[in-house]
């Protein structure tokens, strides 16, 4: 009896023991957030493909802001609570002083690479000026020269839904 041994995984493997764990900084420079603590995650797979899929597969209306906010938590699902970390955005405190916002941000390292060699750091979806908004940001593993702060600003915002319509308040 001829048995073949599949190598593919056992390469696999050794491909990934020699990707070193990465130290990232993680900075927020956001105004405007209704919370200046940003829930996030370092997920393994690419979140933004799952958040299409669920709106396709549920028909999600993506003017909706409740259900937008729905399908960008599903990512979620599987995270752990101890593996959810928050970074603050000092610049939506209003008595934060130039120096904290200067400095402020988070060390953070990742210890493998997942399935893709790649991980992505996804917010949890926030209100900012009444607009639901996210991040997510793509870090590769094997990347050269590797990038080491990631900052999640207007640039890089996602915006999920508009501005919620709040109704008027009538005085009587």
């Amino acid at each position: 009896m001829d048995i073949q041994k599949d190598t593919s995984a056992d390469d696999k493997e050794k491909q990934d023991a020699h990707v070193l764990p990465r130290v990232i900084f993680i900075r927020a420079t956001m105004y405007g957030l209704l919370y200046p603590l940003l829930p996030f995650a370092m997920l393994k797979d690419d979140p933004i493909a799952q958040v299409r899929q669920y709106i396709k597969l549920y028909n999600i209306d993506t003017q909706d802001s409740m259900k937008m906010r729905v399908a960008w938590n599903k990512p979620f699902s599987d995270v752990l609570s101890d593996q959810l970390y928050f970074v603050c955005a000092w610049n939506s405190v209003a008595e934060a002083s130039p120096r904290t916002l200067q400095a402020a941000g988070m060390t953070f390292v990742i210890a493998s690479c997942g399935p893709h060699h790649k991980r992505w750091l996804t917010t949890r979806p926030m209100l900012r000026n009444g607009e639901l908004v996210a991040w997510c940001e793509a870090i590769d593993m094997h990347a050269t020269p590797f990038e080491p702060v990631i900052t999640l600003s207007e640039a890089n915002m996602i915006r999920l839904a508009p501005a919620l319509q709040l109704p008027e308040r009538r005085v009587a």
